[in-house]
């Protein structure tokens, strides 16, 4: 195959003949399905794939596309009073029907040319001579030139302000002389006077969703139709001056405005907007009533001098005032605030790109252009002439996609190398949209709009693990089924994402996430970039306060909506340019990646929180807006709002925020120019960053005590400089078998710190190295996690509130084998269930999978019983049993349950299960998610025997405390580590459970003895409660530990024997003793445990001990063998083959310290069990002989009988079964009778019984040939 012309020499030329520049114009080529073999690798290095070729893709014409019935293209006007009427008709006819919650999607395009007479100067509205229309919802209007010089509108396309026109507000006139005409009526509707309170408090808040961009205005704007009519018209200007009064989601890019521009309504309307880039303006900017605004990369020629509400930003502004904020410790309630500045200027944005933009010329027809990525820029990058650094790609490189394409087209030809165009309309995808191919462009026009289908929990648009991909002008709706994101940039695992490119940046301009307004819906997350290098310009992301089915001023319950988070950073070297995030139910941003920027960022907290209790991070009121990960280094954060309306009124107390942004107290992170706000409604935000600067709340009702402005926040801020620190405990602290623990583990953190309360300490924990999440804790802030089964190791960390974090992180390491383990459902294994997002976070298939949009995970099951273990004898349910299935999935919120009883049917499981008859029993459970896949099946197994006639057993157990050492010392105190062991006895029960608490602690059951080894007062209470609920008195023990506080003597290490050592321990063999933390002991045997999962040994067991200690720390480790006996220096393994239960001990010491003790009980049954008798029982009646058999183990005690009768095989009956009621015999079955002649007969050893016996330590006895006594022989006849 020839491949000679994959570049066109003509296109490669430095001009065209028009001459544009060839990097202006040049069509890019993409991969095609059929490549020749030395091609291949090539592409493959850049990025592109050589997959097979899927479904074909029609081509697109340039010079005609298809952009349906919601794109308009106008040709140039001139002075043309028909043509400019007609364009005027149609753009207010959008802006009449596009509502706030429409459908409806357009795009009005101007071809380069002029638009309307420049030399209008009539004071009233003339549409045949001006183009003058107001910008409506969901509408975009922009110029198709390469410059915005290139098109040019002589009137105004305008955004104004709402007018509450029949609102009735107290007359401020009335009574006034002086104000002729308005001095009527004590009430009067705003379109009086308009400019009063309660009359400006809809203002612009609602001017979201819709944009302008690429064209030049001389403005000439006049009110028109019904705005006209007022007494006071919205749309009334001072002389060339042009209003652009939005809020979020209504981005003006490129333009140049010839004039003055205004950014705020004409009656001091409220706004909380909004976004200006690459603004060329030549008179002056007013923001006005505008609560904050982000200008970047712009060059304004005349003056600014607003001082703004909160918060007005620039970044790379040619003509930008001066950096000037406050801090409200310079402040007080007399203060001009007011009068004071608030801006915050950067003069060189850090890293930029601006949006990618549709174009056209006479030459090529379409295409888009794709501006470069700027580093350190300020002023506008476009020229007269030119659009600037960057490249224009021809419409024929892209696929126009249309309302009613499926995801399936559009992925298709997104696989085969196209760019993709989205014309204005709804989009309905039941599988993500994804990109694979690096430079990719996805381009929406008219505010395009996606959303996920009934049956889509996949999310909406997911970008791969590639460079270069520019996203923009997208508005993405959530849906009805949970997904863990709408928006993900970069693979899963976001520490694995390594292709992001500084040079060539994945940037999102444009893209707003909504949650809620049309339909009740749910998120996890809106946004998640898990790649490195990425910008985000001007982003929206919304968790809806209000919409069509809950008016603005009611909104929406708590339970609406459910979205937790905004937007998530995963990645390194992330840069936000216009960040916006409001009301989402947990952190509106959290950022875990190295080396962030955000340039301007606001923020509104939820509004309908109904209780503090819903609305807290562990015991700390409310989530920060803002939220830096502890373990980031740096990052830096200019200019930033967030503000609280919790409207709930009834709630008690008020909802409050403990701060508005959480940063870590790290050298390199710096949040500059910083403010929270109290909005309305109720509580407020006690803090800014951390614990620092002072609250914004309710009351006083002053704009002082409502609003906090902090200046500057770094390492030095805080007075608080000292870290936390965390103390873990396990229960069982010590491995119960071998090296494994065969039952949950459950870990007991609490952090200590000098100024914050534990209670108030953020705990947070990570599996291996997976994310980090919070440690559930109770009021008083300790926390409690159960490992997952496995081999893992679990880190903790502790945040104060002025951001200091624990270090290094406190550690737990383990293999854990246990049934029913509550760690399997809050930490399950990657390969079952990648762990991405912690329990509030599901899980997100990777977009490089084919098949990423399918839902493969299966959900996790478990059981538990109650009683929890076996209450009776021989391991043994001597109660009815309750089994309680429980369930958890990546998406399904309640997945269904399944239950069978001893292989029968599946069953749904409605609520716990009773076992109550007396069986033995295997329950197995499972779980099926909505999209149809099954957990591994979970069993439990038990048996049940319920007493007969239990006695009526009113004897309480009797508990007895017993110390090592015995006694404290002639002063009354110990001076060594106390070791203290709790005892039961019971009448009736052989295991009563004791409990025990420390001091006024909780109680804990106990398992094991409990050490303490450091200087203290200590009170033991213990109690025991038995299978009767009948309680013992409470039992205490009191002791003071004085350790000596003197180092030993430093000796001659060769000689450790020296006499004169006070020492003299003697020493451990080689290895032994390594060097560790901390002082710690540990118990190794051979075997490692019973064969067979036995309980007991069937010979002797050798014991080896291991130990730490802190490096230059003299340790020997010492063993004690048998509850009385003496501790001795371990010198090698020791031997243990005592038949019974035998303790081992073992623990490290030094000359005054001792690690925690650790124990091992060996059962040991080397002995086999004794003879076998027999007796016979006759029921004549039933036709049945029980031969019942005897006999008995001093140690493990029996656990079977096999046997066989005369000419049958072997069997097995259990050792308590054989005993009381024997084997049974049928003499209406004929091999039964067989058997019963056979041993009549006569006395033959082959017509014997044989018979043998099993201790549960596998020992047995010979077979024996049992020989019927005639007492016997006669029953039987009898039988017979």
């Amino acid at each position: 195959m020839k491949i000679a012309h994959l570049f066109n020499p003509a296109l490669s030329r430095v001009n065209d003949q028009s001459g544009r520049r060839a990097s202006e114009s040049i069509r890019t080529r993409r991969p095609r399905a059929m490549i020749a073999g030395g091609l291949v690798g090539a592409l493959v290095l850049a990025g592109l794939s050589t997959a097979a070729a899927g479904p074909a893709i029609a081509a697109t014409d340039p010079h005609n596309p298809v952009f349906g019935p919601n794109v308009e293209i106008f040709e140039p006007a001139g002075t043309n009073a028909s043509a400019i009427q007609a364009i005027n008709t149609k753009l207010r006819a959008a802006k009449d029907s596009g509502t706030h919650w429409s459908e409806e999607r357009k795009a009005f395009f101007f071809k380069p040319g002029s638009y309307g007479d420049p030399n209008y100067v009539g004071q009233n509205d003339d549409p045949t001579k001006i183009i003058n229309s107001e910008i409506g919802y969901y509408t975009q209007v922009a110029g198709l030139g390469e410059s915005p010089s290139q098109v040019t509108i002589n009137g105004a396309l305008s955004v104004n302000g709402e007018q509450l026109d029949d609102l009735h507000v107290p007359n401020p006139y009335f009574g006034d002389e002086n104000n002729g005409d308005l001095q009527y009526g004590q009430t009067r509707p705003c379109r009086d006077f308009p400019w009063v309170a309660g009359c400006v408090d809809l203002g612009a808040l609602n001017n979201f969703w819709r944009s302008m961009s690429n064209l030049t205005i001389d403005p000439i704007q006049r009110p028109y139709g019904a705005d006209a009519e007022r007494p006071h018209p919205e749309g009334a200007t001072d002389a060339n001056q042009l209003r652009w009064g939005v809020s979020q989601a209504a981005p003006i890019r490129r333009v140049h405005v010839k004039g003055d521009l205004s950014y705020f309504p004409r009656f001091g309307g409220f706004a909380s907007g909004g976004f200006a880039s690459e603004v060329k303006v030549d008179g002056k900017v007013i923001t006005g009533s505008q609560q904050q605004f982000f200008t970047r990369n712009s060059t304004l020629g005349g003056s600014y001098d607003d001082n703004g509400v909160w918060n007005m930003v620039f970044a790379g502004v040619q003509g930008a005032p001066t950096d000037d904020f406050p801090d409200s410790s310079e402040l007080n309630v007399n203060s001009d605030i007011a009068g004071t500045p608030k801006w915050t200027t950067i003069d060189q944005t850090p890293l930029s790109r601006e949006a990618p933009f549709l174009t056209w010329n006479n030459t090529d027809g379409y295409g888009v252009f794709v501006p470069a990525a700027q580093a350190n820029s300020s002023g506008v990058s476009w020229t007269p002439t030119s659009a600037g650094p960057g490249t224009r790609i021809s419409l024929a490189d892209f696929y126009v996609a249309h309302p009613g394409d499926t995801a399936a087209t559009i992925n298709a030809a997104l696989d085969s190398g196209k760019h993709l165009l989205l014309t204005p309309g709804h989009y309905t995808v039941d599988n993500p949209i994804v990109v694979r191919n690096a430079g990719t462009v996805v381009l929406g026009l008219g505010l395009a709009t996606l959303e996920p289908s009934a049956t889509n929990g996949s999310g909406v648009l997911k970008i791969a693990d590639i460079s270069g991909v520019k996203i923009a002008g997208l508005l993405i709706d959530a849906g009805t089924l949970l997904t863990d994101n709408l928006v993900k940039v970069g693979p899963i695992d976001g520490t694995a994402a390594n292709a992001g490119n500084l040079t060539d940046p994945t940037t999102l301009s444009d893209v707003f996430i909504r949650v809620g307004g049309l339909h009740r819906v749910r998120t996890d997350t809106g946004i998640e970039v898990n790649q490195s290098n990425v910008i985000l310009d001007d982003i929206w992301v919304w968790r809806a306060d209000h919409g069509v089915d809950a008016d603005v001023s009611v909104g929406y319950n708590w339970a609406d909506n459910y979205a937790p988070n905004g937007v998530r950073i995963n990645g390194n070297n992330v840069t936000a340019l216009g960040l916006f995030a409001e009301h989402f139910q947990r952190n509106q941003v959290e950022w875990n990646g190295q080396n962030g920027r955000t340039i301007f960022f606001q923020a509104e907290l939820p509004y309908e929180v109904e209780s503090q209790a819903q609305f807290k991070d562990g015991n700390r009121n409310g989530f920060a807006a803002y939220r830096v990960a502890p373990e980031v280094t740096s990052h830096r954060l200019d200019g930033a709002g967030a503000y609280s309306y919790f409207r709930k009124e009834s709630a008690s107390p008020a909802p409050r925020a403990f701060t508005g942004f959480s940063v870590p107290r790290a050298a390199d992170v710096l949040v500059n120019h910083a403010v929270t706000r109290y909005l309305n409604g109720v509580g407020g935000i006690d803090h800014v960053v951390n614990n620092t600067g002072k609250s914004a709340l309710a009351t006083p009702a002053n704009d002082y005590s409502r609003t906090s402005w902090l200046r500057h926040y770094d390492i030095n801020t805080a007075t608080d400089k000292t870290a936390p620190t965390v103390t873990l405990t396990a229960d069982p602290d010590m491995p119960n078998h071998g090296a494994t623990y065969t039952v949950p583990v459950k870990l007991t953190v609490e952090g200590q710190d000098n100024v914050t309360s534990k209670a108030n300490l953020t705990l947070e924990y990570r599996v291996d190295d997976r994310i980090w999440k919070r440690v559930p804790v109770d009021a008083q802030g300790v926390g409690t996690v159960y490992p997952p089964n496995g081999t893992h190791t679990l880190y903790f960390r502790a945040t104060d509130e002025a951001g200091n974090t624990s270090t290094p992180l406190t550690m737990w390491s383990g293999t854990v084998d246990a049934d029913n383990n509550p760690g399997d459902l809050t930490d399950p294994e990657p390969d079952e269930d990648p762990d991405i997002g912690g329990p509030l976070y599901p899980v997100d298939p990777d977009p490089n999978d084919p098949d990423a949009s399918l839902d493969r995970t299966p959900p996790t099951v478990g059981v538990t019983a109650n009683p929890s273990i076996p209450n009776g004898p021989d391991g043994t349910y001597n109660t009815s049993v309750t089994l309680t299935v429980t369930a958890s999935d990546n998406r399904t919120l309640d997945p269904a349950r399944e239950y069978r009883v001893n292989g029968g049917s599946w069953t749904t499981y409605e609520s716990p299960v009773s076992l109550n008859t007396s069986d033995e029993y295997t329950v197995e459970v499972r779980a099926i998610d909505n999209a149809g896949n099954i957990s591994e099946i979970r069993s439990w197994t038990g048996t049940i025997a319920l007493p007969v006639d239990p006695p009526v057993d009113v004897t309480a157990p009797v508990v007895t405390i017993t110390t090592d050492p015995a006694a404290p010392g002639a002063t009354g105190v110990y001076t060594a580590a106390v070791t203290v062991t709790i005892t039961a006895q019971d009448d009736s029960d052989n295991t009563p459970s004791v409990r025990y608490r420390i001091g006024g602690n909780d109680w804990n059951s106990y398992v094991s003895p409990l050490t303490f080894s450091e200087n203290g007062t200590y009170t033991v209470a213990a109690e025991a409660t038995d299978s009767s609920n009948n309680t013992s008195d409470v039992v205490t023990w009191t002791g003071t530990i004085q350790l000596p506080t003197t180092n030993p003597p430093v000796t001659d290490p060769d000689d450790p024997k020296d006499p004169d050592d006070p020492w003299n321990l003697g020493e451990n063999p080689p290895g032994t003793i390594t060097v560790g933390s901390r002082l710690t002991a540990a118990i190794r045997t051979t075997p490692t445990k019973p064969a067979k999962n036995r309980a007991w040994f069937k010979k002797a067991v050798t014991v080896r001990l291991t130990g730490t200690a802190p490096a230059g720390t003299r340790a020997v480790a010492q063993v004690k063998v048998g509850t009385n006996g003496a501790w001795v220096t371990y010198t090698g393994p020791v031997v243990v083959n005592t038949n019974g239960r035998t303790p081992v001990y073992a623990r490290t010491v030094t000359m005054t310290q001792s690690s925690p003790l650790v124990s091992r009980i060996l059962q040991i049954d080397r002995k086999k069990p004794k003879k076998i008798k027999l007796k016979v029982k006759v029921k004549a009646k039933k036709k049945v002989v029980f031969i019942r058999l005897k006999s008995s183990d001093k140690h493990s005690k029996l656990a079977k009988f096999r046997y066989k009768l005369p000419g049958q095989k072997w069997k097995v009956i259990k050792a308590k079964k054989g005993k009381k009621k024997g084997i049974k015999i049928k003499v209406t079955k004929k091999k039964h009778l067989r058997s019963l002649n056979r041993m009549l007969s006569n006395n033959k050893k082959k017509n014997r019984i044989r018979v043998r016996a099993f201790d549960k330590a596998n020992n047995k006895t010979k077979v024996f040939k049992v020989k019927l006594a005639p007492k016997a022989k006669k029953a039987l006849r009898r039988a017979v």
